[in-house]
């Protein structure tokens, strides 16, 4: 799609309220704050591009009215389902004054990048939200259906206390091969197929205490979009790579997928025999004295062929 950006989330500024609306004790009340914010000082919006954050924060209360969001803006689906709210008469008075604000052709910080086909473009995209916004009917997409003819349909990023692991770690060659056998193997596509969504991705965290499902902030456990489903896993850290400890611990982490969207049984998952003998962690890789969480918005590792994430 020729938008100004990816989609209505990919912005910075985009990206950077949904972060901050995770980390709020009140996300209604955050969102409140910001509406109102936009609504009554938006003289320098054009400039410093704060109709993006508006217009991502009205288009979340958008589709908590309708459970409609267009199929390009997954980040949407997952991020209603990591924070529960409701939408009262006042925030979406307040969402809807924001988003015609946001959306206005002249003086607008998106018009700067945008052509008159790019706007057009945009509106287009953004209709579901705004007939939601205002009561206009409309029609339920049709039920997604996933191509899982090309590329790999499970995705894993490995972070450490310091961010994204190397690819040349020993986790990460573990981690690689891992992800490798669940793609390449007939019994685990079988086991995938009744989903019907098109990539899983697991954002694993390696932590001396691993093992145990990953709690709070964007570590919230398991979400699912149209498309994808999203799993944090903690993973357990030690100086010596054990293999089957961290095979274990990912399938603790699939078991809790299979649960949420009543899979069947997971087939086997083991190292490959090739890779069994012990590796020592060196220096470099993450340490005890370091338990922060993984940046907003890390790097993606490149653990496996493709990525089908939307």
């Amino acid at each position: 799609m020729d938008l100004p950006f990816a989609g209505t989330f990919d912005s910075d500024e985009a990206s950077d309220v949904l972060w901050d609306l995770d980390e709020a004790d009140d996300v209604v009340a955050a969102m409140t704050d910001l509406l109102v914010d936009f609504l009554e000082d938006n003289e320098e919006y054009v400039n410093e591009g704060a109709s993006e954050a508006a217009l991502a924060v009205a288009c979340l209360i958008a589709a908590r009215l309708s459970g409609i969001a267009p199929e390009a803006d997954e980040e949407a689906h997952h991020w209603l389902g990591r924070n529960l709210f409701e939408v009262s008469e006042e925030l979406r008075e307040l969402a809807a004054s924001a988003f015609t604000l946001a959306l206005r052709y002249e003086d607008n910080h998106l018009n700067q990048f945008a052509s008159q086909r790019q706007w057009h473009l945009l509106r287009e995209h953004l209709e579901p939200y705004r007939r939601s916004l205002f009561g206009v009917p409309q029609r339920v997409p049709d039920l997604y259906e996933p191509d899982l003819s090309e590329g790999d349909w499970f995705v894993v990023d490995l972070f450490g206390p310091y961010g994204p692991v190397p690819d040349d770690a020993p986790y990460s060659t573990a981690v690689t091969a891992l992800a490798d056998t669940i793609n390449t193997s007939p019994e685990w596509m079988e086991w995938w197929l009744p989903a019907g969504l098109q990539s899983l991705i697991v954002h694993a965290r390696l932590e001396r205490d691993g093992g145990a499902p990953a709690v709070g902030g964007i570590w919230n456990g398991l979400t699912r979009g149209r498309t994808t489903v999203r799993l944090e896993q903690d993973l357990l850290y030690l100086d010596v790579l054990d293999e089957d400890r961290l095979a274990a611990d990912l399938a603790a982490g699939l078991q809790r997928v299979a649960d949420r969207l009543g899979l069947g049984p997971l087939p086997s998952l083991s190292p490959a025999a090739s890779s069994r003998s012990p590796r020592r962690v060196p220096r470099s890789s993450p340490r005890a004295e370091r338990t922060s969480p993984p940046p907003p918005a890390p790097v993606r590792l490149n653990v496996v062929r493709a990525s089908h994430q939307l």
